[in-house]
């Protein structure tokens, strides 16, 4: 698997799950539209290259 998406309402709190799990956050959380409340992030799964 390349990639995959996730919706949560809290991606700040995903990500922080994530790294506490052994993830890496690889940018910084930024919002997909302006003016609309949709952010992303890119975030590394413990394992994956």
């Amino acid at each position: 698997m390349f990639h995959f998406c996730l919706v949560d309402p809290d991606i700040e709190g995903l990500a922080a799950r994530i790294e506490s799990m052994g993830g890496k956050q690889r940018s910084k959380i930024c919002t997909l539209f302006e003016g609309e409340p949709f952010k992303g992030s890119l975030v590394r799964t413990r394992g994956s290259n």
